[in-house]
């Protein structure tokens, strides 16, 4: 029985530790998401100030990712791009 209770216990302890080793990951991989998005967006030089953006930079960009959303959408309704679309499937190149 004690055999038992170990192999639980272990196992416990192992959830634990994966947990907490997925959740530093995370936040190492977030910093430097942050940092390659800010250095694409503002330049190499802003990566570092990234984390002291303003509400007015997150707004700019979230409406830029908007318009970019609307862009694709009505990219995707044209029928000018369904058609080539369409023509590029015919000779086996479908994007």
């Amino acid at each position: 029985m004690s055999e038992i209770l170990s192999l639980a216990d272990a196992a416990a302890r192992g959830r634990a530790a994966a947990l907490e080793f997925d959740a530093r990951l995370r936040d190492v991989e977030a910093a430097e998401r942050d940092a390659r998005f800010a250095a694409v967006g503002y330049g190499p030089e802003a990566a570092v100030q990234a984390p002291l953006a303003d509400a007015f930079d997150l707004a700019r960009v979230r409406s830029e990712l908007e318009a970019l959303q609307r862009y694709r959408s009505a990219l995707d309704r044209s029928r000018v791009w369904r058609l080539a679309q369409f023509l590029r499937r015919l000779v086996g190149r479908a994007w």
